[in-house]
């Protein structure tokens, strides 16, 4: 996109053509970011890295809230565009009673149906957690005034 604008100031002008410098400086700072961001995804304190069970369930179970959370943003996402899109003249019909409700409960059924499957979701991949093993440590903690009382058993 090339930005050009004649100012005038006191009889001169002169143009103002700033479209290069702009991209080539939004280009970097995108790389930039780019690279702080994916330099976490690797090695031994990245989260995509499991040392266990447990911590392969818990990766699964980011995974599945994060492709919820991505199809829910691009539907919203899509919406939004597809109602900006919209002409003057279609904006002014009015929708039926029978459009609204059937828009109501697709939205109320669809949120319905997403929490339900959190939640399965979250309860499948939580199993692993949950299992006691025999070599588990216990310990016994009472709370005192001002500090915590701890005894390994």
């Amino acid at each position: 996109m090339r930005l050009d604008a004649e100012i005038l100031s006191a009889g001169a002008s002169w143009k103002v053509d700033d479209s290069s410098g702009l991209s080539r400086t939004v280009r970097r700072t995108c790389i930039l970011v780019m690279c702080f961001a994916l330099s976490g995804c690797r090695g031994p304190q990245s989260m995509f890295e499991s040392a266990g069970p447990e911590a392969a369930a818990i990766i699964k179970l980011w995974w599945v809230l994060f492709g919820v959370g991505l199809v829910v943003s691009l539907l919203v996402l899509g919406f939004l565009l597809v109602g900006c899109l919209r002409t003057r003249q279609e904006r002014r019909a009015p929708a039926s009673d029978r459009t609204l409700r059937r828009a109501l409960l697709i939205g109320v059924s669809a949120t319905i149906f997403l929490l339900l499957a959190i939640l399965l979701a979250a309860h499948r991949y939580s199993q692993p957690l949950a299992d006691e093993r025999d070599d588990a440590l216990t310990i016994e903690v009472a709370g005192k005034r001002w500090w915590w009382s701890v005894v390994y058993l």
